[in-house]
């Protein structure tokens, strides 16, 4: 009596000679993953010396977490988002195959001058206006729409401030980002698409967080940041199944870990894996 392979097909209890099969075919069992799916954070607006403004912060890249299954013999793709001056579809994210599709979108811009911030995962900040009593709208977050949402709203700007970028665990309010979102699937914790702030001389954000790039100063017209590029994890329970992204261990989860293989730079990476 053996237990052998065919294919992705497990045939149990094979008597040869009789050519009979007990328990005969059973498919061999999908995995079950936790992911994290981020995408690239927006960039800050540039501030201006003439007219003295300080510009708005940008919306952190969506960010989508769960549970899913890898099915054996299924190829599934990647692509990860790098940092880009302006909306761009260089800086969403994605996880996706035959069996399901999580995809997160770019944080909004923030705005450089006095209009509206720019939708997108989280909404960046609405530009200071001229007017006394006037306002800026922030850009939505969540857009497109996904469920659970991939991020949240930014703030608008008054004649005296600029708003601030959204970020996945919460709206922007007034000069205050929108809080990220705290994951430990790489094995340590880390807080992921967090909102930028305005008037911030431009702070350019750490790679592979998809955090929103800082707004610039008018003190020398400062440019605005740009965001983190982002990053897309899964984690399973047991040995590792599969090839793609850079592969490590945390006590009993294999960890896959997908990056920009040009971190720092505005090129999104694309990768492809199958479980046999």
């Amino acid at each position: 009596m053996q237990t052998v392979y065919i294919g992705n097909t497990l045939v149990n209890d094979v008597m040869l000679g009789r050519q009979r099969m007990d328990d005969v075919i059973q498919p061999k069992p999908a995995i079950t993953i936790e992911y994290l799916v981020v995408a690239a954070g927006g960039t800050g607006g540039q501030g201006s010396s003439s007219p003295n403004r300080g510009a708005a912060g940008a919306g952190a890249g969506g960010l989508l977490s769960g549970s899913a299954q890898i099915l054996p013999g299924k190829t599934y793709y990647v692509k990860v988002g790098g940092f880009f001056d302006g909306l761009d579809p260089n800086g969403d994210s994605y996880l996706t195959g035959s069996n399901f599709y999580f995809y997160t979108n770019m944080g909004g811009n923030g705005n450089p001058g006095t209009g509206n911030g720019a939708s997108g995962g989280s909404g960046g900040g609405g530009g200071r206006c001229t007017t006394l009593g006037c306002t800026t709208s922030g850009g939505s977050g969540n857009t497109p729409s996904t469920s659970p949402s991939q991020g949240n709203n930014g703030s608008g700007g008054t004649n005296s401030l600029s708003g601030a970028g959204g970020g996945a665990g919460g709206a922007a309010s007034g000069t205050t980002p929108g809080i990220g979102r705290t994951s430990s699937i790489s094995g340590t914790s880390v807080t992921y698409a967090e909102g930028g702030t305005p008037a911030n001389s431009g702070t350019s954000k750490a790679q592979e967080t998809g955090n929103g790039g800082d707004g610039g100063n008018y003190i020398g017209a400062t440019a605005g940041g740009k965001g983190g590029s982002g990053v897309v994890y899964i984690r399973y329970r047991g040995a590792q199944a599969f090839t793609g992204g850079t592969v490590t261990t945390d006590g009993d989860f294999t960890i896959h870990k997908f990056n920009t293989t040009t971190d720092g730079g505005g090129t999104a990476s694309t990768y492809s894996f199958t479980y046999q």
